[in-house]
């Protein structure tokens, strides 16, 4: 009875937990925004992966920003692999960082 209680909890818990809420990590990624400077592309969540990819005005902006998403607590749950950005033609930097889901939600940070 409590293997299946235990189940059944866990089918519940993408819905229940904010750490792993749809709506709850994007806003988490988008407060990490500055008021200018960065453009973000895409964000893609799938099972334990998190991608978000994105323009920056500078170079200056996208470490910046890698920075912040990296060391954020509301993100501690993934694990982070963010590239060195590729400086575009107008300077600008296009950037893109991938979260993969810490095993049992442990805390790590990485790049």
């Amino acid at each position: 009875a409590v293997r299946n209680m235990q189940t059944r909890w866990q089918v519940l818990e993408s819905a229940t937990n904010a750490d792993s809420y749809p709506t709850e990590l994007f806003h988490r990624v988008v407060s990490l925004l500055p008021d200018e400077g960065i453009q973000l592309k895409e964000f893609f969540l799938e099972s334990d992966k998190l991608v978000v990819s994105g323009k920056a005005s500078t170079i200056g902006h996208a470490k910046k920003f890698q920075a912040d998403l990296t060391g954020d607590a509301g993100l501690h749950q993934y694990t982070w692999n963010f590239p060195q950005p590729t400086i575009l033609e107008d300077n600008q930097a296009s950037f893109r960082a991938e979260g993969t889901l810490n095993p049992g939600g442990e805390t790590h940070e990485g790049q």
